[in-house]
């Protein structure tokens, strides 16, 4: 194998690195709850992840019944995250897979970010109490000035935390969001088919470097990419 410094993993999180859906539909249906509108199940939660929080609101809401107007998001934003930072870890669980996957990479001299459309403060919370962060040396979220994915910009940033260049990263994701912020970065995407989004079709599927229905098999693909493309990453 050739021996390439640095290495680096961008993951993505829910529905990739951990699952997040219970708490999710939770701090949701609080939200709604509080303004008299009845409950979304867990499942119609799935799939109205993956855009950040302004996104889910609009979504749970539309699907109440309650269209929201760009006026009403600030307010229900800051009522989400204060009831989602109390639950935010009371039913997600990391993938199977997840702890084992980073620590394999890491003692092979991988490095890990996490790139989430999500509060990087709240990524942060996950990622400490399910124990998953002593590997992940940089998280990208989606509170700061940045646009979200599938803008390329968080990958980048994520690349310039790790101090890599594209051509020495990979991408792991469950979106569209996901594939498109990576290729935009010039990033090698895996896509996890176990995760929320839908798998991408047409040129974006044949653009990909792997699909994965485990995380355990990441490690595996990683090194034999870096052996396949030694001369592109040096």
């Amino acid at each position: 194998m050739n021996h390439i410094h640095p290495r680096a993993v961008i993951w993505d999180l829910d529905g990739t690195l951990v699952d997040s859906v219970g708490d999710l539909a939770s701090a949701l249906n609080g939200v709604l709850g509080q303004h008299a509108l009845a409950p979304r199940t867990a499942d119609a939660v799935r799939g109205m992840i993956g855009d950040g929080v302004g996104a889910l609101l609009c979504r749970g809401f539309a699907a109440a019944g309650r269209p929201l107007a760009p006026a009403d998001l600030p307010a229900l934003r800051r009522e989400f995250l204060a009831l989602y930072a109390r639950c935010a870890t009371r039913e997600t669980r990391p993938m199977p897979g997840a702890a084992e996957a980073l620590a394999s990479l890491a003692a092979d001299g991988w490095r890990h970010a996490v790139c989430t459309n999500k509060p990087a403060g709240i990524a942060r919370d996950i990622l400490d109490d399910l124990k998953l962060s002593r590997h992940i040396d940089a998280v990208v979220g989606g509170d700061g000035s940045l646009p979200l994915k599938p803008d390329p910009a968080p990958v980048r940033a994520c690349l310039d935390a790790l101090d890599v260049a594209p051509t020495r990263a990979l991408l792991v994701g469950d979106s569209t969001n996901d594939v498109a912020a990576g290729r935009a970065a010039g990033v090698p995407v895996i896509f996890a088919r176990y995760g929320y989004g839908d798998p991408p079709g047409g040129e974006a599927a044949c653009g990909l470097a792997a699909s994965i229905d485990a995380l355990h098999e990441v490690p595996a693909i990683c090194r034999r990419l870096v052996t396949a493309n030694g001369r592109s990453h040096r």
